[in-house]
């Protein structure tokens, strides 16, 4: 009897194992399958990054045909033919349609070719061939067919990845049912043997005893292992919770207990968000070990919703009759998260656009990401387990030994710029940052090496350096002949106050002779004539004035200082006869600030608009001038309104230009309002005006406030 019980075992024991390792092997092709459609993806992106980088190449060639610029291009070239190389290889391997690679390989040899002819016709001094070509956009065309020949390749190939990471979980679901089911089923069929070894023996009681002893040993190791366990009866109902399984149902086992199954182990669909199909009902159903594929989400007592890896599986009695059910599952929150963090550290360490490699305490290279690859030149097979130190020049080698002493104590390195050597002997210039790689318990097992190729950095930074050189040099030059100009209208300033203005005064004095000469006669008409020429030379002295007094507003320097208005403006009223209460009413209403300002330069602005205000108004129209302050935050507008003529809407935007009169009835040079906007302008402020036709005038000039210490 017990060799028949051997026999069924190794009968038994033989399929499990063989069903183990088809399990084995479908996972492992599901994962190959997922690694092909992966690498088909990354092989698209880098083809098609490098004839970016051959046509910015070639663009800078053309455009500076300086040869450094062609070391993109170049480089590429070789690697655009590998990157050929390898998508026919994936499309020999079903990855990718063969039909769609060959026409992506036909566009990326017209785009080279295209590259090859612009550079060679740039070489022999075609420049405008060259030019030409790029123009047709015949190039944009081919890049913009084979961005979207890409896109489709990429999408087709996202699809598959998708599909091909569906069946690697899938496979890895039935390795893990494959796995519970052979063990209980091994379980059981040991309790079948047992019982049946110790029927024949005679020894019932102690098979009875045995078998108590190996429930209570059940009880015991199902209640202390990880994974939370669920056990019912033929009909759905609860007879055990373990520990895990209270924490995870948020349920007591005596509460449980005779429950249904669906009361206290709740899941839903994560995308749908409907109640999933319980597993206990799913296996009785189906008379096999059954489980609920992911996402699925598990709701606890109170509520909580956590995501769930679960399986379960017939228990029968040893006669063969059906005991009941096990669930077995656990939280896979930990697991999943750490799935996506993985997957999505080796995305960013893939598409990074700087080298990134790691590397032991020993300095022994342990991971090296494409563009380091692209970078140093040695594949990943080929550098993978030799030490670090191939990379480092001779005459650098100290820095490796800084850098790893400084990784053993916990601390970084941030961006060291140094030189390196790529696998066919050329140094290059990089950035470098090292950062300490730690393992679960804290312990630092090694380095994490991220570097950048700082070789157009270097290169602008002299190109920078020698700008700046020659910028200085400029701006030196600029300045000297400015201050030469400034200078020199400074030096007409003076010629124009001190040589224009003495003939028009002798004008004006001899025109007053020979009024007084031939006062006595009734020559009306030459007494005209010398009024108009003592006019005009007046009116021209004041020209020469007023354009004088913008010069100084332009070219003087003026540091701003406290300036009373409250004192200024009621001081300046006093003293020009026009603005007298006898010939106008002037009003200043409230308290005037104390301003940041010139006080030569406001009391030209204020003559200017006072005088303006009595002077412009109606015949026969008494003038009546109100001023006043309106402060808000550091800053002050203060407003001088009027009641004269006013000024038509289509005039305002010449109001304060230069030599610009609005009337000839009133006299003035037409630049008393422009000195006004250049003097306020210069101390940091703005002038306006608000004004109708025959409505008065408002004018106003904002003006910074003095601190109050000051």
């Amino acid at each position: 009897m017990v060799v028949l019980i051997f026999l069924a075992a190794v009968c038994l024991l033989l399929p499990s194992l063989v069903t183990v390792y088809l399990a084995g092997v479908m996972a492992v092709e599901a994962n190959q399958r997922t690694e092909g459609e992966l690498s088909a993806l990354i092989q698209l992106d880098d083809l098609f990054s490098d004839l970016k980088d051959a046509e910015s190449g070639q663009r800078a060639y053309l455009l500076t045909g300086e040869v450094s610029y062609l070391q993109p291009y170049t480089n590429a070239q070789s690697r655009v033919q590998i990157g050929l190389d390898r998508l026919r290889q994936i499309a020999r391997t079903g990855d990718l349609p063969s039909d769609s690679v060959e026409r992506v390989a036909t566009l990326t040899q017209q785009k080279m070719a295209e590259l090859d002819q612009t550079v060679q016709l740039r070489q022999d001094k075609a420049l405008e061939a060259a030019l030409a070509i790029v123009r047709n956009n015949s190039g944009r065309h081919i890049m913009d067919e084979m961005r979207d020949q890409i896109e489709r390749l990429r999408t087709d190939g996202q699809n598959k990845l998708k599909e091909a990471t569906r069946r690697a979980n899938w496979a890895a679901a039935i390795r893990t049912l494959t796995l519970i089911g052979v063990g209980l089923l091994n379980l059981a069929f040991l309790g079948w043997a047992l019982r049946r070894v110790s029927s024949e023996v005679g020894l019932r009681e102690a098979a009875v005893l045995q078998t108590r002893q190996e429930k209570e040993l059940l009880a015991i190791t199902l209640a202390s292992i990880g994974d939370a366990v669920i056990v019912t009866d033929a009909e759905s109902r609860i007879t055990f919770l373990n520990a895990e399984a209270e924490k995870l149902t948020g349920w007591k086992h005596s509460d449980a207990k005779d429950q249904a199954l669906p009361n206290v182990f709740r899941i839903i669909n994560e995308k749908t968000r409907q109640p999933a199909e319980n597993p206990v009902d799913k296996v009785l159903r189906l008379g096999t070990v059954a489980g609920l594929a992911n996402p699925t989400l598990l709701v606890s007592r109170n509520g909580q919703e956590m995501p769930i890896e679960h399986s379960a599986a017939l228990i029968h009695q040893p006669d063969g009759s059906l005991f009941g059910v096990v669930l077995v599952f656990r939280d896979w929150s930990l697991q999943r998260s750490a799935e996506e963090n993985r997957a999505r550290l080796a995305a960013i360490v893939e598409s990074s656009d700087d080298a990134i490699i790691s590397k032991n305490l020993d300095g022994i290279i342990q991971t090296w990401n494409i563009v380091a690859e692209r970078l140093f030149g040695y594949k990943p097979q080929e550098i993978i387990g030799r030490p670090i130190i191939l990379l480092v020049p001779s005459d650098r080698l100290s820095e490796e030994d800084f850098i790893l002493g400084r990784i053993r104590q916990g601390q970084k390195v941030e961006r060291l710029e140094t030189v390196r050597v790529t696998k066919d002997g050329r140094r290059i210039p990089v950035a470098l940052s090292v950062s300490p790689v730690r393992d679960g318990h804290g312990r630092i097992t090694g380095a994490s090496k991220i570097l950048h190729d700082a070789t157009e950095i270097v290169a602008a930074r002299e190109t920078l350096a020698r700008g700046r050189v020659e910028l200085e040099r400029l701006v030196e030059e600029r300045t000297r002949k400015l201050q030469e100009m400034v200078d020199e209208l400074q030096h007409v300033s003076y010629a124009i106050t001190h040589d224009m203005r003495a003939p028009l005064r002798a004008m004006s004095a001899f025109a007053g002779l020979v009024s007084e000469r031939i006062a006595a006669r009734e020559d009306q008409e030459t007494h005209e004539y010398c009024r108009r020429i003592q006019l005009g030379a007046s009116r021209l002295d004041r020209l020469i004035q007023d354009v004088l007094q913008y010069t100084k507003a332009v070219l003087l320097e003026m540091p701003p200082e406290p300036v009373d208005l409250s004192k200024l403006v009621p001081g300046i009223i006093e003293t020009y006869p026009d603005l007298q209460p006898d010939k106008a009413d002037i009003r200043i209403e409230g308290q005037l600030p104390v301003v940041l300002g010139n006080d030569a330069l406001l009391t030209q602005c204020f003559s200017n608009l006072l005088g303006n205000a009595v002077k412009f108004v109606a015949p026969g129209t008494r003038p009546h001038v109100r001023v006043h302050a309106e402060t808000n935050g550091t800053m002050t507008r203060i407003w001088v309104q009027d009641n004269g003529i006013g000024i038509p809407q289509h005039s305002h935007e010449r109001l304060f230009k230069m030599f610009q009169r609005l009337t000839n009835e009133h006299g003035g040079t037409g630049i008393g309002l422009a000195i006004v906007r250049k003097f306020v302008e210069r101390m940091g402020g703005k002038v306006g005006a608000e004004s109708e036709h025959d409505q008065g005038s408002r004018f106003w000039m904002d003006l910074r406030l003095a601190d109050p210490q000051e």
